[in-house]
């Protein structure tokens, strides 16, 4: 039996059993698809990611759920170069990861003493095809009316539905509709570029938009839902938000396509900027 180095990384956290744990596997470029996701399965984790050798960046990473090989993932990302650089695999302060979603620049910031910041850099945001408030109810078990704005599918290298709905009760309303679900992944799957569940948001979280053109998120996941509460500035624009960036991406887009902008507030302005001093 050939034998496998790996790690198993809790991202997103400083401390043991926290974050989002990912097993990590090296030079596992001979690992066929069904025992990539048979480890999945094994692990009872969400994703597992496996390195090789890449001709055009630093290394090849995948990524696999329990079921199916996806493009791109973000905490699996941060923890695979978490294990690259418990490894002594990273020099500098910069890798790259060649992923089908394309070559991924994650950036090390490092003080002495301190616990390296990991730092990637998305893939410019696709904003593919508007959805049917009604489609997107059928899937989560909704109420179209619950539902504010166009539905969108947007990818920063894994796509999902990005759909907003009136307030925090409605979330408490939601239930999954498998048949749905798999209904709407036939309509709107490309090959080897599965569809996610609905990415739904409503009030409760903050995400800060500056008018220096760097978005600021705080983030609390339990997928397929995430809270986000919105302040508006005008004429900014998100790069390398630290969580589903897909989410960030869509929100100008989505959440006022209807109505416009509320009107800019000097605090949010004042505050944001203090965030990203």
């Amino acid at each position: 039996m050939t034998a496998f180095a790996f790690d198993w990384v809790d991202a997103f956290t400083d401390r043991a059993f926290g974050g989002n744990g990912c097993a990590v596997f090296h030079d596992a470029g001979a690992i066929d698809d069904e025992t990539c996701m048979a480890l999945v399965r094994e692990t009872s984790l969400t994703e597992c990611t496996f390195l090789e050798a890449s001709s055009r960046a630093d290394f090849k990473l995948r990524y696999y759920l329990a079921d199916r090989e996806v493009p791109f993932a973000g905490h699996p990302t941060i923890a695979t170069v978490a294990s690259l650089l418990d490894r002594g695999l990273v020099r500098g302060d910069r890798v790259t990861l060649d992923t089908l979603a394309g070559v991924i620049a994650v950036d090390i910031r490092a003080a002495p003493g301190a616990v390296p910041q990991i730092v990637m850099t998305q893939i410019a945001p696709e904003f593919r095809e508007r959805v049917a408030a009604a489609e997107v109810a059928e899937v989560v078990g909704l109420d179209p009316q619950d539902i504010v704005g166009s539905p969108q599918i947007v990818a920063t290298g894994l796509p999902y539905c990005i759909t907003v709905v009136r307030s925090a009760e409605v979330l408490g309303r939601m239930q999954l509709n498998l048949a749905a679900m798999r209904a709407f992944g036939a309509r709107y799957d490309r090959p080897h570029d599965p569809v996610m569940e609905p990415f739904v948001v409503a009030n409760g979280l903050v995400l800060i938009v500056t008018l220096d053109r760097i978005g600021v998120m705080s983030s609390r996941v339990s997928l397929p839902v995430m809270t986000l509460s919105l302040r508006w500035v005008p004429n900014a624009a998100l790069v390398d938000p630290a969580v589903y960036p897909a989410l960030s991406a869509v929100v100008a887009d989505s959440v006022f396509d209807d109505d416009g902008p509320p009107d800019p507030d000097a605090d949010v302005v004042r505050d944001a900027k203090a965030l990203v001093r």
